[in-house]
């Protein structure tokens, strides 16, 4: 049966549909720079079939390095991880690498596509002095984040990711948009579409919800007194 409209959250999901039609409407949400992906060419008016709402934008890779550098203000060097094939790095690394220069920090691109790698990654990492860890927006290292928590946790490394789960399960900082609204704004979308807007005619949206969540206990056991002014502004302190 072919459905009337798709929903898909994330690049490779929406990779995987944009591949099989073009001509059944798609609402994608978790997608980053789908202009750079060549998803669309236009965020006004995207045409086509396909519109929805975005994640993360380039300039997420300075907040990103900045936030880490704010609870820990004696970092000199970060190491960025991510899937070799990862289409995201190559729009947010520049930006991170733009903002490192700012705050005089070195970043090391660090490019895994197994758990060896990512051992190997903090294992080294873990050897210089002043050192953190910067996880962007990943599906594999989403799925590893159990592994790499126990890892910096064992080697006493100060992390940022940009999955909210993965600072519940125990990581340190999390900061990235709040997708909950995005959500709901993407029935809205689905409903107009599917009473008769063709999905070209509706913009495709930025985000407009950012949420800060730091793990005050993982900040105790890596030894990090968390500034007041990163707690007043956090959205949420774990406990």
């Amino acid at each position: 049966m072919t459905p009337d409209l798709i929903v898909a959250a994330s690049t490779p999901n929406l990779q995987a549909v944009s591949r099989a039609t073009n001509s059944i409407p798609i609402v994608f949400l978790l997608v980053s720079e789908p202009i750079e992906q060549g998803f669309v060419s236009n965020l006004a008016h995207p045409g086509g079939n396909i519109t929805g709402f975005t994640a993360y934008e380039r300039s997420m890779g300075g907040k990103w390095i900045d936030l880490l550098k704010q609870m820990v203000p004696t970092l000199a060097r970060i190491v960025v991880m991510f899937d070799s094939p990862a289409p995201l790095y190559k729009v947010l690394l520049p930006a991170i690498e733009a903002a490192s220069q700012i705050l005089k920090m070195q970043v090391i691109a660090a490019p895994v596509h197994d758990e060896a790698q990512i051992q190997r990654v903090i294992d080294d990492l873990s050897h210089e002095p002043n050192s953190g860890l910067l996880l962007p927006p990943d599906t594999f290292i989403a799925e590893h984040n159990d592994l790499i928590i126990a890892l910096v946790a064992r080697r006493g490394l100060p992390t940022m990711y940009a999955t909210e789960l993965a600072v519940r399960k125990g990581g340190l900082m999390f900061y990235g948009v709040d997708f909950e609204p995005e959500y709901r704004q993407a029935a809205v979308y689905a409903n107009s579409i599917l009473k008769g807007t063709a999905p070209g005619d509706l913009p495709i949206q930025l985000p407009i919800n950012f949420k800060l969540i730091v793990n005050l206990k993982t900040a105790r056991a890596l030894g990090i007194e968390a500034p007041m002014g990163m707690m007043l502004r956090a959205d949420e302190l774990i406990e």
